[in-house]
Formats: structure tokens, sequence, C-alpha cells
């Protein structure tokens, strides 16, 4: 598997990525009414070989003593947005970190930062691009939505949902975790 990766380079491997990228992703993905946390909740309905795992995220033995879980040259997805904006992901055994234009936008591990983009803005960035149901979920992680947007945002995942490899059983699940993760403070 190539460093650096698109869109394109994932959709062999769609059933395995989407998953990883759900469970490691969203981490305060938590529907309390149901007690249902969303990393949980996919590990156990959902296969992730812990092999391709640690061959997606280089991990290795050792990695968070010598390197306190970043590698030297991670693998990074790549996703081209509306009016030239550039999302590049960089995945390490024990953070994934976002970069907007070359800029930190946050990450998603133990010292998570989220919640850089409002909804508006998000929906900027998806005006008029291909494969905009994957995009979404790319940046997703680095969204914050105001209570008022609930609903909306409740719907557009929900729909967007049927395009990845997960159940439609479950979508209204995974949707509600993916809400409560990005409710603005």
């Amino acid at each position: 598997m190539n460093n650096i990766l698109t869109l394109d380079d994932l959709f062999n491997e769609c059933e395995t990525f989407w998953p990883f990228f759900f469970s490691k992703c969203y981490p305060n993905g938590y529907f309390e009414k149901e007690d249902i946390e969303l990393a949980e909740y996919i590990r156990g309905k959902y296969c992730l070989p812990i092999e391709w795992v640690d061959d997606f995220t280089k991990y290795y033995a050792g990695v968070f003593d010598e390197e306190d879980g970043y590698v030297k040259n991670p693998r990074k997805v790549i996703v081209d947005f509306a009016n030239n904006n550039l999302l590049e992901i960089e995945f390490h055994p024990g953070d994934t970190i976002f970069y907007l234009n070359k800029e930190n936008i946050g990450c998603t591990g133990p010292h998570f930062e989220l919640h850089k983009i409002s909804w508006n803005e998000l929906k900027k960035l998806l005006l008029n691009v291909e494969y905009k149901e994957f995009k979404l979920f790319m940046i997703l992680p680095m969204v914050f939505i105001q209570d008022n947007e609930i609903d909306e945002v409740f719907k557009v995942i929900t729909e967007c949902l049927t395009k990845l490899p997960f159940k439609s059983e479950d979508y209204t699940i995974i949707s509600k975790c993916i809400v409560e993760n990005i409710i603005g403070e």
C-alpha cells in the first residue's frame, strides 16, 4: 500500500477502511440515551483485522515507547474539496492528524483537538465536488454543529451512510453517535 492515498485508492479497501476510520476518528462518538460508544459499536459489528490496521497505521512493537505512537513517514489520505482546498489526514498508530491546506486543524488521538470547521463552512467545501458523501466523512471529525443544525446534519449523515459499507440497520445509531460527537460546545 502506498504512503499517500486518495479516495480512489481506498475504494478497494472500503470494507475495512471505513469501519477503521469511524472507530478511530470520532473519539467522542457516544449516544448517551442508549449508552452506545461508536468505536466499540463498530468494532463489535464489522470486521477490523488487526493486521490491516497495524499495516495501515505502520504500527510496530515499541512505537509507543520509542516514538510516542507517531511514525516518521505516516500513511496519508489526501482529499480535494471545492475551491482548491486540500485535506490531508495522517494516520499514526497513536493519533490521526488533520490538515486543511497544510494547516493543522486538529487530531483525534489521546490529546484530541476537534471542531475547527462549522457546518456552514463544510457545506461550502463540498459544493460541486465528486464523491461528496465520502469527503463529508473524511472531514466531519473536525466539524462542529449548533443545536439548531442537529436535524439537518442527522439527515445528511444518514443519507450519506448509504454509500459506505455499513448495514442499513446501523445507520441511525452511527448517525446519532456522530452527531453527538460534533455538537459544538
